[in-house]
Formats: C-alpha cells, structure tokens, sequence
C-alpha cells in the first residue's frame, strides 16, 4: 500500500512520488454460500473484502488517502501469489490439487459434483450465451474507453450478469417484506 507525496522538501524542492506505507484498513465479511438460484444457494466459502481509503503514514505521523494505481496494477501478482501459498498448505496437509485453466481445484472433488453446486456459474454461463452480441459490443466499448485488453473488458462486463440478475429479485422480495405486517420483524 502506497500513499502520495507531495508538495515541497526540506531543500524546497517540489516531491511528487509515491510512499510505500505497508498498511491499509479494510473490512473482510466471510461468506460460506452463493446467492441463491430458484431459492438455494451452492456452497461457497470466500470473502468480499472492502478497502478504506485510509493508511497511517509512518513519515509524516498520520492518516491518508491510499495510492491505489501500483497496487492494482500489480493485482495478478499478488492473486498468484495468494494461490502458490494456499496450493503449497493444502499439499502439506495432505490433499491433492489439480490444475484448471485459472488456477486449482482439490483433486478429491469430482468435476460432475464441482458442476453439481455450480448452479450460479451455469446461469451466468447461459445468460453470456445469450446476450453474447451485446455483452462483446459493452466489452469493446470499455476497451476503447480504458485501454483494458478484451479478456478482462468481457470479464467485466461479464461479471455484472450475476449481480444484475439478483436485484430485481431482491428489491422485490424487500418491497413485499417492508409493506406486509409493517412494524413485525421477520
């Protein structure tokens, strides 16, 4: 994690850098399944963690905004690194792996069960199919606006199917709940 520098040194010379702080606050909330599809949800375990823009300069002896530019830039890294470690602890405790196209799955997990409680995956799967036109035109837009290259554009744009398909449930499910037995909990 990384802060700005700037302004003007001792010397009076004008800094503008970026400082190495080594700390950030963040909030991490563990979650053991996936949103539900037809009203089950596939178990899951992971993690949504949300990073504050806040780290304590140990320089200047307070808190900043974070400079976040290295740090995602240098996300591919640390996801690997990430998943080299937890590969080496599960081969140590005795577990077997096999690779996949991304990374690595427990080997002692069949892939017809892994397809089993994947039923969210099938649906996004299904929805990019369908809508595939118009998800590679919003990918080759973002492409053109940001310089991402088309893979990670289209994950993008493809990643918003789960959380679009969601929501209207949701705020339906919320609407009735808040109109029905006002003042009642549930």
């Amino acid at each position: 994690m990384e802060t700005r520098v700037r302004g003007a040194d001792e010397d009076g010379n004008q800094r503008d850098e970026n400082r190495t702080t080594g700390n950030m606050v963040y909030a991490a909330f563990v979650h053991t399944v996936t949103r539900r599809i037809n009203g089950i949800p596939d178990p899951q375990y992971h993690i949504h963690c949300y990073v504050f823009n806040a780290t304590f300069d140990p320089v200047e002896e307070r808190w900043k905004a974070g400079q976040f530019m290295n740090l995602k830039a240098d996300a591919p890294f640390f996801e690997a690194a990430f998943n080299a470690r937890l590969a080496d602890k599960l081969l140590a405790a005795g577990y077997g792996i096999r690779r996949t196209e991304r990374d690595f799955e427990l080997a002692s997990v069949s892939r017809a069960l892994i397809e089993k409680f994947s039923k969210r995956t099938l649906e996004i799967e299904r929805l990019c199919k369908e809508r595939y036109t118009v998800l590679e035109a919003r990918a080759r837009k973002l492409m053109r606006e940001t310089g991402m290259d088309f893979a990670d554009a289209f994950a993008g744009v493809k990643a918003e199917l789960g959380v679009n398909r969601v929501k209207p449930r949701l705020r339906s499910s919320w609407a009735r709940r808040s109109s029905s037995q006002t003042g009642a909990h549930r």
